[in-house]
């Protein structure tokens, strides 16, 4: 993992891979909720607003992707 935040509930972790891949974890049982590849690259951060609606992930080559997190 190159990166990780969890959503301001506490109920997920997302990391990020030099694969370019973001994950979410079920924070409870540290399983793979959902997986997310948008063929950017590597990815170097990620970050979880707030309000825990959006989540964004920054590649290497400087691409940002934001995405809606379900609730």
């Amino acid at each position: 993992f190159m990166d990780a935040a969890f959503t301001p509930n506490g109920r997920a972790l997302l990391t990020v891979s030099k694969e370019g891949c973001v994950r979410e974890w079920d924070a409870a049982t540290f399983e793979c909720a959902r997986s997310y590849d948008w063929e950017i690259g590597p990815l170097r951060a990620v970050s979880v607003s707030p309000d825990g609606a959006r989540a964004a992930a920054a590649g290497n080559t400087g691409r940002v992707v934001l995405w809606d997190l379900d609730s």
